[in-house]
C-alpha cells in the first residue's frame, strides 16, 4: 500500500513538473511520439494531427502525411479521408490555421491523389468522403465533369445526413434552374436525369 502510494505521488510530482515545463499540447505530442511504436492506428492519426496542426510541435505536413499514411496502411478510415484533405488542400472549408501564409507550400495541389485516397474511404462508407467524390466529379475537379456519378455520391452521402449533400442534391434535381455556369452548357452533362422539382424540393 505504501510503495504504491509512493509511486503514484512521484508519478503525479513527475506530470505536475511537466506542466510547469511544457505546455499541455507538447506534453501530449511527446507522449504521442513514444506511443507510435504500439502501431495503433488513432494514435497515428492523433500524432499526424499535431503536425497537421502545429500542436506542441512546428507544423509540418510532409510528417503529417507520414504518421496519416501509416495508420491509413493500418486500415483507418479518418487516414483516408486526411490524405484525400491535404492532397486536395482541403478545397472549399475555411479554417483559419489553413490561411496562414506558405501553409501549403510543401505540399503541392493534386487532385488525382486526393480522390485515390477519397475512394478508398468511399468504399469504406464514409460519408463525408462520399460528398467529397460528388463535389469533384461534379466540379470537374481531378477527373472529367460527370453528372451521373456526382449524384451517385452525393445520393449516398445525403441518405446519412450530409447537410452540402442533401444541399447538391436539391441542386441536381433542379437542374440548376437559374443558375449559369459553363459546366451546366457541357452537351450531355445532365443526360440520363430528369427533373424532379419534388425531389429538389425535398432535398433543399
Amino acid at each position: 500500500m505504501k510503495k504504491r502510494f509512493l509511486f503514484l505521488s512521484l508519478f503525479l510530482g513527475v506530470l505536475m513538473c511537466g506542466l510547469i515545463i511544457f505546455p499541455p499540447s507538447k506534453i501530449k505530442f511527446l507522449f504521442l511520439e513514444k506511443l507510435v511504436v504500439v502501431n495503433e492506428p488513432q494514435l497515428l492519426c492523433a500524432l499526424a494531427r499535431c503536425f497537421y496542426r502545429g500542436s506542441g510541435v512546428k507544423r509540418d505536413l510532409t510528417k503529417a502525411i507520414f504518421w496519416y499514411e501509416k495508420a491509413a496502411e493500418l486500415g483507418s478510415l479518418k487516414a483516408h479521408c486526411k490524405m484525400g484533405h491535404l492532397f486536395s488542400h482541403n478545397i472549399g472549408i475555411e479554417k483559419d490555421f489553413e490561411k496562414t501564409p506558405g501553409f501549403w507550400d510543401d505540399l503541392p495541389l493534386d487532385y488525382q491523389k486526393a480522390i485515390e485516397w477519397y475512394a478508398k474511404a468511399a468504399e469504406q462508407g464514409s460519408k463525408c468522403a462520399q460528398c467529397r467524390l460528388g463535389h469533384f466529379n461534379l466540379m470537374g475537379y481531378g477527373t472529367l465533369r460527370n453528372y451521373q456519378k456526382a449524384f451517385g455520391w452525393y445520393l449516398k452521402s445525403a441518405q446519412q445526413g450530409v447537410r452540402p449533400a442533401q444541399g447538391w442534391l436539391g441542386y441536381l434535381y433542379s437542374h440548376a434552374v437559374g443558375i449559369e455556369k459553363d459546366f451546366q452548357k457541357v452537351k450531355g452533362f445532365w443526360d440520363g436525369i430528369p427533373i424532379k422539382k419534388k425531389k429538389s424540393v425535398e432535398w433543399y
